[in-house]
């Protein structure tokens, strides 16, 4: 199944959320993986065509090529790397302007960290630094089961087959 998701989203490669440590401080990176959950939600992430995009942006994002993890994964990132959940985090910078104009992060780092939180509250694609994401559900074709993807309350996602 995880060769018919591979070749169905043209994925690259696979990631998986890695942590060591326990407590505090805990280090933690995107690791490649060889499975992944297909009964949740997962996360495609694939180089930008867009014209608004930089050139070294573009480039860099295409040498990554196409990738997955899940959207789990990528809500503990987020958790990880800010502190906060995705929704409190809107709350403290509802705009992107307001976040570039009064936070510790640099221009590029706000808009990222911005528009991740938008996408794992509201679940809808975006586009930074030459790369778009977007929410996919995995079809397995032979038992003609969905991983359907239905927007949910903070702190995750509901998957039903």
């Amino acid at each position: 199944m995880i060769e018919e998701f591979k070749a169905q989203h043209k994925i690259d490669v696979l990631f998986k959320l890695h942590t060591e440590g326990v407590g505090s401080p805990i280090t933690f990176g995107w690791v490649e993986t060889d499975y992944l959950d297909l009964s949740v939600p997962l996360v495609v992430s694939y180089p930008s065509s867009s014209k608004k995009m930089s050139e070294e942006d573009i480039k860099e994002a295409k040498a990554v090529g196409r990738n997955a993890a899940t959207f789990d994964d990528y809500h503990q990132y987020f958790f990880w790397l800010t502190g906060t959940q995705p929704s409190e985090f809107l709350e403290l910078w509802p705009t992107l302007e307001h976040m570039a104009a009064s936070s510790k992060y640099t221009a590029r780092q706000s808009e990222f960290l911005w528009k991740l939180a938008k996408f794992l509250v509201d679940k809808k694609s975006f586009y930074v630094l030459g790369r778009g994401f977007k929410l996919v559900e995995y079809k397995d074709e032979e038992r003609n089961q969905t991983t359907e993807v239905r927007p949910e309350e903070e702190g995750g996602v509901q998957a039903a087959g």
